[in-house]
């Protein structure tokens, strides 16, 4: 088994790091995770089309409170849906879009800040000068709180600088 192994180690780390890196493709399309700089990612992040996975953000200012939005009461913005848990906040949502949108369309606030884009949990979020911030989960949320502007500023120059709105 040695002599095997020492006559064909060459091809067997290729097999090994092909087998890795195959797999690490394959989690970052499934998680949605590109470089900025590639030019990959999507205005704004959603699952089948839906903006936010479906989650009204008016809610989050009006309610404070992550809430599931119905197809019933919705809007098409941004080669998106978003849905709503009502008409009143369809309408809030109509007159002033960028008010209510999520910041960097939704992608991990602090994934941006790094010159990524990475698809957030609706569920996990911040409000901050009344701008909505989504993120990965508990810690990036956590590491934006305690760097707040630092990572504001480095994820909105990211963001532009990609050439994004």
């Amino acid at each position: 088994m040695l002599r095997w192994i020492s006559e064909h180690k060459g091809k067997s780390i290729g097999i090994v790091v092909g087998a890795v890196l195959g797999l690490g493709v394959i989690q970052s399309l499934t998680i949605h995770v590109s470089p900025l700089s590639w030019g990959w990612h999507q205005p704004v992040d959603t699952a089948d089309g839906v903006a936010l996975s479906g989650y009204d953000t008016v809610a989050y200012h009006v309610i404070g409170a992550a809430t599931m939005g119905s197809p019933a009461h919705h809007v098409r913005w941004m080669d998106s849906n978003w849905h709503f848990v009502n008409e009143d906040h369809r309408a809030l949502f109509e007159a002033q879009p960028t008010k209510y949108a999520p910041q960097f369309g939704g992608h991990c606030a602090v994934a941006v800040s790094a010159g990524s884009t990475t698809s957030a949990d609706p569920t996990v979020w911040h409000i901050e000068d009344d701008k909505l911030y989504v993120f990965f989960d508990e810690e990036p949320m956590k590491d934006f709180r305690a760097r707040r502007s630092e990572i504001a500023q480095l994820a909105e120059q990211a963001w532009k600088g990609a050439g994004n709105p």
